[in-house]
């Protein structure tokens, strides 16, 4: 029965380019804890790519997987990735995109918690990144935050073959 359950609730939300996952743990029907989990730059992937490298990553250590999953997206490579679990766990592993009922509440709430984890991920990030400019114009008596730097590194090899490069940072991102 769905009360007395070990499963693992796993719940994905994305806002441009940054990602959060929830990770709610349940034995026994009971809440035992919760992670959040955060991705940032992730322009080309999808939100299903994501999860499935977290799951990936997630069980490839020391931890058992239980014998149920429940996931906010299908995985591209669901069935491998459930194969693979099983092996990890020595025995069944389902991976379930419920679509109504008390699991997809479960995996809903889950989504609710990510996103709101996600949020304050972003906005706390967007604080650093203040701090940081203001302890630069501060440090350096520049007349106002800097919006771009440019670093050179020139190395040699022995004194020949000289080397070259700059990287530059703008308005809060690296430049290619």
């Amino acid at each position: 029965s769905t009360e007395e359950a070990d499963q693992d609730i796993v719940g994905i939300v994305h806002q441009g380019a940054d990602a959060c996952v929830q990770l709610f743990f349940v034995r026994k029907g009971r809440l035992l804890g919760r992670e959040s989990f955060f991705f940032e730059r992730l322009a080309g992937s999808t939100p299903r790519d994501v999860l499935e490298a977290f799951i990936r990553q997630f069980y490839a250590k020391d931890v058992t997987p239980p014998p149920e999953i429940l996931l906010s997206e299908e995985l591209p490579e669901g069935e491998l990735t459930a194969a693979w679990l099983a092996q990890r766990r020595g025995g069944r592993v389902e991976l379930l995109v419920p679509q109504r009922g008390t699991k997809r509440e479960l995996v809903a709430m889950a989504e609710e918690n990510a996103a709101l984890a996600l949020e304050t991920h972003l906005l706390s990030r967007g604080s650093r990144h203040h701090a940081v400019l203001e302890e630069l114009e501060r440090t350096l008596a520049l007349p106002g935050p800097p919006h771009r730097i440019e670093g050179f590194d020139v190395s040699t090899n022995q004194g020949s073959e000289t080397v070259a490069s700059m990287v530059v940072w703008q308005d809060g991102d690296m430049k290619r």
